[in-house]
């Protein structure tokens, strides 16, 4: 039963955390190392394939080592909110 309750917690944090991707208000990161921390604890087949995944394995790794979140991540959040909150603002604007 708490194998179940991870698993569905790291699939829909994982689901969540790849919107994201697409919503910049949406935080991808912290989604996915949730993610990372629900499959630890419930699959070790998906938490592997998530440590190994090309894109968001990077995250996870960097975090597992070096505590701390890449510099393209955060750059590409930045960038992301602030083209998201200009869109609202001329949108707004008319």
């Amino acid at each position: 039963m708490i194998r179940f309750f991870w698993l569905t917690c790291g699939l829909l944090s994982l689901m969540i955390g790849f919107i994201g991707i697409f919503l910049p208000l949406i935080p991808t990161v912290p989604l996915v190392l949730f993610s990372a921390i629900a499959f630890a604890k419930s699959s070790q087949f998906l938490h592997d394939w998530l440590v190994n995944h090309k894109f968001f394995g990077v995250i996870i790794k960097d975090w597992q080592h070096n505590r701390k979140i890449p510099i393209r991540a955060k750059i590409f959040g930045v960038m992301a909110m602030v083209i998201s909150i200009t869109i609202s603002i001329v949108y707004l604007s008319r």
